[in-house]
């Protein structure tokens, strides 16, 4: 697995980084549920009574597979900290992938995502070879105490209608619901 986890600046702190209990950060398993499956909690999630001043994070990527791209590489920032960077295959071309779940301090947090693509073909189509595009995303949200939230990020393409370097697209989706 050809992962970057910055566990250390992570677990001191860093740029406002803070976490009460173990953290668990996933590179290349898959999520149990699809795209498309629904909610991105899984009915048997099993958490820690809610800590003062934490609430509970989980950053899931959800990839909807194009056959003119791919994407080559991934990075993921929470709050300034790099958490996730990779060009392996397992990751960036999974259909569904949790990059990140753990306690995280409450208040307004930033989640930067970068997707690197190129284009592929062959035969008549083989100049989908030389397109090599980029992909980023930003969403601000806000955490509350006692709060789990579940923030995705869907990798997609535009239909053939639009122009070529418009069609990756990068958008977010936040649940959120009370720890029980």
């Amino acid at each position: 697995m050809n992962c970057v986890l910055k566990l250390r600046d992570l677990l001191t702190g860093a740029r406002g980084l803070t976490f009460a209990s173990l953290l668990f950060v996933a590179c290349a398993a898959p999520a149990a549920d699809a795209p498309g499956a629904g909610t991105c909690f899984p009915g048997d999630l099993k958490l820690d009574a809610p800590t003062p001043g934490f609430g509970w994070l989980m950053v899931r990527r959800v990839y909807r597979d194009d056959a003119s791209f791919r994407v080559t590489k991934l990075k993921m920032e929470l709050d300034g900290t790099e958490f996730l960077s990779t060009e392996d295959p397992a990751v960036t071309t999974t259909a569904s992938h949790v990059a990140f779940r753990g306690p995280m301090k409450t208040g307004k947090h930033v989640l930067k995502t970068h997707d690197w693509l190129a284009g592929e073909g062959s035969g008549v189509f083989s100049y989908m070879n030389a397109y090599r595009f980029e992909a980023p995303g930003e969403y601000a949200f806000e955490l509350s105490t006692g709060e789990l939230a579940c923030l995705t990020q869907l990798a997609w393409f535009a239909d053939g209608s639009a122009p070529m370097q418009e069609r990756p697209r990068v958008t977010f989706d936040l649940e959120t619901r009370e720890l029980r």
